[in-house]
């Protein structure tokens, strides 16, 4: 169980995914990512785009930088399918019907302390 590190501010393509050198969006994180691993969002240096993405195995996903990271969705429909923890995390400008569908019956989603907008 590895943990990972993105940031508005980060690079996908020159980071490394750690605190010091964060990827830029949560797409690299869940491609480089692996069942079970932690991957963090700096809330403390803007918002992260909110895009469509199927996690095929859990991941826990929080913030960190002492407040609540924010994903906005923009104006396209965006939709996370599978199995996640979300901590401390506002989504918001979201487009669609569906924003979360569990497409197995292993999937597993919560949320704590999140908001909606």
């Amino acid at each position: 169980m590895a943990t990972y590190y993105i940031s508005p501010i980060g690079n996908d393509s020159t980071g490394a995914g750690t605190s010091v050198s964060p990827w830029q969006t949560l797409s690299k994180a869940f491609s480089s990512s692996t069942t079970n691993d932690t991957i963090l969002y700096d809330s403390a240096n803007g918002n992260n785009s909110w895009v469509t993405q199927g996690i095929t195995s859990f991941r826990n996903i929080s913030s960190y930088g002492g407040g609540t990271a924010i994903l906005d969705g923009g104006t396209t429909t965006n939709m996370w399918y599978g199995s996640f923890a979300v901590t401390n995390v506002q989504f918001q400008n979201y487009v669609g019907t569906v924003a979360f569908l569990i497409n197995d019956t292993n999937g597993i989603e919560t949320f704590t302390n999140c908001k909606f907008v």
